[in-house]
């Protein structure tokens, strides 16, 4: 039986209902409120959009671009000039695929992977460019002058590094948005500047530089600086190389630049030890040197044929020799292939001594030939 005071207790609890639940509203609302006004959320939702340019009016080929959940090396990037002047291609690994990237009317000589594999930079009429492979978007990073054949993207993904010789022959860095443009050398070394090339730790950069003289005996220096310009310091003395380094960090690869392939010139191929500060000579004709991703073992090519060799110079291994004219060779991130530009009789081309994009096992076997235009393929590299 229902007593009147459980009645009264009963209609005070409903009338006390609303009231709750209008409160829990109003805090919500309040919460809502804060939110959306912290200057983080404000920062976010009012951060305008980077400006692109050169977006192709055609419809772009679709990729599978390097994720953390995809392999390395899935795609590889090489210049063509099948469509009337240079420009940047990409193909599939097995050579499908082979789409035009850039389509300018300016020739695109030279480009550099982004470390995670889904932007390319180049050199376009002189400013450096950023495309986004799976957009086609391209952004334009830079408003001075850069050398061609310069560009190396820092391992980090955060800057970019280059030659400019808008203040004297320097070294520069930049940010991928254009910011923090730096130049690096600063005029502190009054000789050419050339071969800028990143450490694996992002951290420091190497360089070659020689007088600015025509004299036959001229002295060039390696250096190393840190990545903000400090800590200049020569590491070895020779004239006109490019300093590559190991992936980790212990060697640098220095090969002549202006390697002729006349069997009577002497440009040689040599390993520098940064920690013993010991320099041994591989070739005394070699260049084009490129490092497996385990620092045990570079691919370089001399006179058309592509070597193997360790670091410490013992193992010496010749993995192709032909009639095929062989350069540039590089190792598929995962070491089992080499990427290299072919050319000559032994294969089946338009023409005889044009030249195309070529891959073979470490081992030898397995010589595929990626491209067949009649025009001027080169330059290949691997997706990171």
């Amino acid at each position: 039986m229902t007593t009147k005071k459980q009645i009264v207790k009963s209609s005070k609890e409903t009338k006390r209902e609303p009231v709750i639940i209008a409160a829990i509203i109003a805090l919500i609302g309040t919460i809502i409120t804060a939110v959306l006004s912290s200057p983080l959320i404000i920062k976010l939702l009012e951060s305008p959009t980077p400006t692109v340019t050169g977006v192709p009016s055609i419809a772009p080929t679709v990729f599978v671009t390097n994720t953390p959940d995809t392999l390395h090396g899935q795609l590889i990037a090489f210049i063509s000039k099948r469509d009337g002047n240079y420009d940047i291609y990409l193909m599939e690994q097995d050579g499908s695929k082979q789409t035009n990237l850039t389509h300018s009317a300016i020739d695109e000589m030279s480009y550099i992977w982004s470390p995670n594999g889904t932007h390319i930079a180049f050199v376009r009429s002189e400013q450096l460019i950023v495309l986004d492979i799976n957009t086609m978007q391209e952004t334009q990073v830079t408003k001075i002058n850069v050398w061609d054949y310069t560009l190396e993207w820092s391992p980090d993904g955060k800057k970019i590094l280059f030659i400019s010789a808008d203040n004297g022959i320097g070294i520069y860095t930049v940010n991928l948005d254009g910011t923090e443009l730096i130049q690096i050398t600063n005029n502190i070394i009054p000789d050419i500047n050339i071969a800028p090339s990143w450490s694996p730790d992002s951290k420091k950069i190497s360089f070659s530089a020689y007088p600015n003289t025509s004299d036959l005996d001229r002295k060039g220096k390696v250096y190393i600086v840190n990545a903000d310009g400090s800590d200049l310091h020569s590491v070895v003395d020779l004239d006109n190389v490019y300093p590559v380094w190991s992936p980790d960090g212990r060697y640098l690869a220095l090969s002549t630049i202006g390697f002729s392939g006349n069997e009577q010139d002497d440009f040689p191929l040599y390993i520098y030890d940064l920690v013993v500060e010991n320099l041994t000579t591989i070739s005394n004709k070699g260049s084009s040197p490129n490092w497996a991703f385990d620092s045990k073992k570079f691919v370089f090519d001399s006179l058309g044929t592509i070597y193997t060799n360790s670091p410490d110079g013992f193992n010496l291994l010749s993995v192709f020799s032909t009639g095929i004219t062989f350069s540039q060779p590089s190792f598929s991130p995962d070491a089992t292939e080499i990427l290299f530009t072919c050319s000559g009789h032994s294969i089946s081309i338009d023409q005889p001594y044009n030249t195309e994009v070529c891959k073979i096992n470490t081992d030898g076997t397995k010589l595929t030939e990626l491209t067949t235009s009649s025009a001027p393929d080169f330059a290949a590299t691997w997706q990171p």
